[in-house]
């Protein structure tokens, strides 16, 4: 192993960011959509009627178009998408053994493999769990029910009936479910390929077998490296200048829209700055968020008018229509009569022996003292100690 904690590198090259920052960065990268997703929860939960609303209902296109805008600013500045600044590593081109800084179609290759295929990815997983959880059916095709095809340029061929146009529209649904039938027969593995191919690729970087990280890399012909002092002052004059040449224009032409324009540019030039900090405290706010809705965080009871009193108890079942006697004794089961082993209770909460009441319920689907509708799988097993507690 040539590579596993962050001061390493990989054969002997200090401009190669180690498996762990990269690793990390991964993990962080992978974060920001269910991060994202759980604050809108948490939003829309305390506003409902923004779940309503187009960004919250398409969500994936929604994020996608946010994670362009800020992966292309990145890009353009920094050679590295977000995640990659915030661990201080740039991308370069590989050309014949010798590295290259980003290029503008390494760039618009960039954002296609970091924005475009996760979408269509995060799609395709979607319309995968859709169709299992519609649990789509096939008819079979063995059959052709004794039609006989006929040549659409036959001369004796008359115009299709309303029965004929029905079996061509039945045909072609039955052809639409096979397809998805057998795309969620191959998706799993598909899935496996993709993400094993990643994997794959993490173990050869940590040996030193390549110098790519992901596949993705592979395909544009990209690599990996730390950002350094004199990259860091490339970067800071580029940018500067860049903004200088626009406030340089909009100066020009002095207006109201003009100076609403500098205004907002110079207020998001200053978040973008700050970019690493705001990052940072989003994430605290988040675990802090998080930590707020969880269960780990009793909440007190309001004080005052809003403090309503306890709800009564529920009133006792009826016992007349019983289906056996209940008895006195805490430790005897009601069906068998005998002592009561592996204790287990029914939705109504009286206590039995576990064979006897889970062949009671499945065979009257019903709880056999308070005739309750009950299932097998309500049935819950109680553990209690062997000697009962005087």
């Amino acid at each position: 192993m040539t590579l596993f904690l962050a001061n390493e590198s990989v054969a002997g090259d200090e401009a190669l960011p180690s498996t762990f920052e990269l690793i990390m960065q991964d993990r962080m990268a992978g974060g920001f959509k269910p991060a994202t997703q759980y604050l809108v929860n948490v939003v829309c939960d305390s506003y409902p009627h923004l779940a309503s609303s187009t960004p919250v209902k398409h969500f994936h296109e929604s994020y996608a178009l946010l994670k362009l805008l800020i992966e292309r600013y990145c890009l353009a500045h920094y050679d590295s998408l977000l995640s990659e600044r915030f661990y201080g590593i740039k991308r370069v081109e590989l050309t014949e053994g010798s590295t290259e800084p980003l290029s503008e179609r390494g760039r618009h290759l960039s954002l296609l493999f970091s924005v475009g295929v996760p979408y269509i990815k995060a799609k395709l997983d979607a319309y995968y769990h859709s169709l299992v959880a519609t649990t789509v059916g096939v008819r079979s095709d063995d059959e052709d029910d004794g039609m006989v095809a006929i040549p659409s340029d036959h001369p004796l061929l008359d115009p299709p009936s309303k029965m004929e146009r029905f079996w061509r529209q039945w045909k072609t649904l039955r052809i639409w479910a096979q397809l998805k039938k057998s795309f969620v027969d191959l998706y799993p593995a598909a899935h496996f390929g993709y993400e094993g191919s990643f994997l794959m690729y993490q173990w050869m970087y940590l040996f030193g077998y390549t110098r790519h990280f992901t596949p993705f890399l592979r395909a544009m012909k990209m690599a990996f490296a730390r950002i350094t002092p004199t990259d860091i002052t490339t970067f800071d004059q580029k940018r500067l200048l860049k903004r200088a040449d626009v406030l340089a224009q909009l100066e020009a032409r002095p207006s109201i829209v003009n100076s609403l324009r500098k205004a907002v540019y110079k207020s998001t030039w200053l978040a973008l700055d700050h970019s690493q900090t705001i990052m940072i405290l989003t994430i605290v706010s988040f675990k802090f968020v998080e930590w707020m809705y969880s269960d780990l965080n009793p909440r007190q009871p309001a004080l005052g008018p809003l403090n309503c009193p306890p709800p009564p108890p529920p009133l006792p079942p009826q016992l007349h229509d019983s289906a056996i006697a209940v008895t006195s004794e805490v430790q005897r089961c009601g069906l068998c009569q005998r002592t009561r082993t592996n204790p287990a209770s029914c939705a109504s909460g009286f206590v039995f022996c576990y064979p006897c009441i889970h062949q009671y319920v499945a065979e009257h689907g019903e709880c056999p003292v308070t005739r309750l509708p009950c299932d097998v799988a309500s049935i819950a097993r109680i553990y209690e100690d062997a000697e009962p507690v005087a």
